[in-house]
């Protein structure tokens, strides 16, 4: 906030042009509170007239940094009309082909913090802008809980730890599983004596000494042998136990490949069916969580590319990902559909739980007059670039945004490849076109001529 006044401050003392200090517009009766006249947003939501705002949006993520506005209320990005009994400003400074703003010299300039770049043909598409949340890939996430209860007696992984599909985890001592391991080799034997019975009963029968119903009777008691011994050994294969020795003991295993990303478990914990000891994730692919505007949703599809630009990573780092799904219901509350982008983490950049802005682009690509966005600016309605003449004189041009993507924004009408226009300090400009200003020092700037 400060530099921005050092700058304004600068513009005042340079410009070559009479100036004429505006007080604020008083508030009328009958008109609506929550409104800022001179920023054109919500008077509770203006940064500009309470600065004290600013980190709370900032740590939101709802935050402009190009226009140092709420970027869901950003009066540059997302114009609004004022509420009823509010009416535009009538004294706003009429801007033609004669309009300049001119400053003493190219040292102020430099010295105001504005930057000049050329406007270059680029592809851009129509891109949809929503925020997003990094999420574990729910089909390459496992949840290792014990089978059957029993005590930890064996840690063999930390966290952060790479492991491999089937390598061990956990050593758990359970009553139930030495109960089963002791039971296995009667389960075992009384399926031999039955199957032996049975062939001896059945020989008699042929001899007519064994009656049919003993026959039936000892092949009801083999069928019953087996389905102990099933019974047995599947409580010992769910538990991965192996019934060698009656120890009580039996191993968890991974049932993935990945990273242990959480492992609660430790020494001595009593684990059941209801305790998590280990969370393993595959990081290589994640998932963007997307919260699509209701009024956006129609044109996502799945297949789309998703940018994402994920807060936490250096600045300028992109990533792609693809729509893979879209949900067939809004949220009630927020009034967003959920969608879902596969980003690739290969490089294990991202971790769960990073907030992300994304840009879904929904419509093919074509050539472009592109400037950075920071460059456009709203005045009296409309948007304007500001085309450097020469060193020190700026023209207002009107234009008409397209489409975005990357920084860039298209815009038609009045530029071609290779046009100066100002990004850093292109608001600056702009409050010396508005009788309405931003802060402190600010005059009027009325058509000139060149020199």
């Amino acid at each position: 906030m400060m530099r921005h006044r050092m700058r304004i401050a600068a513009l005042v003392f340079a410009v070559a042009t009479a100036c004429e200090h505006r007080a604020a517009p008083k508030r009328r009766r009958g008109v609506a509170s929550d409104w800022c006249r001179r920023h054109g947003l919500p008077e509770s939501q203006c940064t500009r007239c309470n600065p004290q705002l600013i980190p709370r949006y900032k740590t939101s993520g709802d935050w402009c940094a190009s226009h140092g506005f709420p970027e869901s209320v950003c009066p540059i990005c997302h114009p609004m009309r004022p509420p009823p009994g509010v009416a535009a400003p009538k004294d706003a400074v009429a801007i033609d082909d004669k309009t300049r703003v001119r400053l003493a010299s190219p040292a102020v300039a430099a010295a105001a913090g504005l930057r000049v770049v050329a406007a270059k043909r680029a592809s851009l598409t129509i891109g949809i802008d929503c925020t997003a949340r990094i999420a574990f890939d729910q089909n390459r996430v496992a949840d290792v809980r014990a089978p059957l209860p029993g005590i930890v007696r064996g840690v063999k992984v930390d966290l952060g730890q790479q492991v491999k599909a089937r390598a061990p985890l956990f050593v758990l001592e359970s009553a139930r599983v030495g109960d089963l391991q002791g039971r296995l080799p009667a389960a075992r034997q009384r399926v031999a004596v039955a199957t032996s019975n049975l062939a001896r009963k059945r020989k008699l029968a042929q001899q007519r000494i064994a009656t049919p119903r003993e026959v039936e009777v000892a092949e009801r008691e083999l069928a019953a042998a087996k389905a102990q011994l099933r019974s047995v050994s599947a409580g010992l294969r769910v538990a991965g136990a192996r019934g060698g020795h009656a120890i009580g003991r039996y191993t968890i295993r991974a049932p993935i490949a990945g990273s242990v990303v959480r492992r609660p478990a430790i020494l001595g914990t009593f684990a059941t069916a209801r305790t998590s000891l280990a969370m393993i994730a595959d990081t290589r692919k994640l998932w963007a969580m997307l919260e699509v505007r209701e009024t956006d949703a129609a044109m996502v599809r799945v297949g789309q590319r998703a940018h994402l630009r994920v807060d936490g990573l250096p600045p300028g780092t992109h990533l792609t990902g693809r729509v893979t799904w879209i949900a067939a219901e809004v949220n009630a509350h927020t009034h967003t559909v959920d969608a879902r982008a596969v980003v690739d983490n290969a490089k294990g950049m991202l971790r769960a739980g990073l907030f992300a802005h994304a840009t879904i682009h929904v419509a093919s690509q074509r050539d472009a007059v592109a400037v950075p966005r920071s460059a456009v600016q709203r005045i009296a309605g409309a948007r304007y670039v500001f085309l450097e003449e020469r060193p020190g004189l700026y023209r207002p041009v009107k234009v008409e945004l397209g489409r975005s993507g990357h920084g860039l924004v298209e815009v038609r009408g009045g530029l071609r490849i290779g046009s100066r226009v100002v990004t850093d300090g292109a608001f600056l400009l702009r409050t010396e076109l508005s009788k309405h200003k931003i802060g402190t020092g600010c005059c009027e700037v009325g058509p000139g001529k060149e020199r």
